[in-house]
């Protein structure tokens, strides 16, 4: 799960040309992602393509909308620990208007970060047998990554620069969803 950070602005209309999922395993795939959008990349995409697919229809590209640049998202509880830090309403929904938003900005400019930090976190799995007849006691089960102070002022600067262009083009409002 994740929150999103944005303004009230529209995103940009239109979409673009992205490879599909369906032709990952073909070098086209690699040579689109890193923006190189031949006729022969096609080509190759749709070769590798699956002609049921629903999403390309067996050309291998598909037509994905435009991303915000206005936003921020982030896991939850990320964004929880930056609202708290900005001194927001800690909720998966809200909003604040951008003069709010930059008070809050410059508020977690001014706070210990290291009061909203979290440690990485592994979570054990019960032991289980192996195939050689060993018994693995603590298989880890996940890593948590956690959130470093250099990481949370990252954030706050993403953000601000997410306000700053969003009041530039004329936003009159902060929300997170």
């Amino acid at each position: 799960m994740s929150i999103t950070f944005a303004t009230d602005l529209p995103g940009p209309p239109g979409t673009d040309d992205s490879p599909c999922l369906c032709a990952q395993m073909t070098l086209g795939f690699v040579s689109m992602m890193r923006g190189l959008d031949t006729p022969a990349v096609r080509a190759n995409l749709a070769t590798g393509a699956d002609a049921g697919c629903p999403s390309c229809g067996g050309a291998g590209v598909e037509r994905v909308p435009r991303e915000n640049p206005l936003c921020l998202n982030l896991a939850n509880d990320n964004a929880f620990r930056l609202l708290a830090l900005l001194g927001l309403p800690v909720t998966p929904l809200g909003e604040c208007s951008i003069a709010h938003a930059r008070r809050a900005l410059l508020r977690a400019r001014n706070v210990d970060l290291g009061n909203h930090v979290r440690d990485d976190e592994v979570v054990q799995g019960t032991p289980c047998e192996r195939e050689d007849g060993t018994v693995e006691l603590r298989p880890i089960r996940a890593w948590i990554r956690g959130l470093s102070v250099d990481r949370l002022a990252g954030y706050v600067e993403r953000l601000d620069a997410v306000v700053r262009t969003g009041e530039a083009a004329r936003a009159t409002k902060l929300v997170w969803y």
